[in-house]
């Protein structure tokens, strides 16, 4: 009988770890799942952001306002000075 009661114990502690390990894998998944959500927002943000760069520079442009721009600032356009 004692060995039979060391089967059940080992069986117990089993299922205890293999709770435990559901768990962590449990909150792991809603870590991932909740970054990939943050991911998606800050893709689209990168994406509304580039759309509206790419609009700001056509009208820039257009109205011919790049030229009054610092070169940094318009598109680093660099000027080389020979000694």
């Amino acid at each position: 009988m004692q060995a039979m009661s060391l089967v059940v114990t080992d069986s117990d502690g089993e299922q205890n770890e293999m709770r435990m390990l559901q768990d962590k894998l449990g909150a792991t998944m809603k870590v991932v799942l909740t970054l990939s959500t943050q991911l998606t927002e800050l893709k689209e943000q990168m994406t509304e952001q580039r759309k509206r760069r790419q609009r700001m520079g056509f009208a820039d442009v257009q109205s011919g306002a790049s030229q009054s721009l610092p070169p940094s600032a318009a598109g680093g356009n660099h000027q080389i000075y020979k000694s």
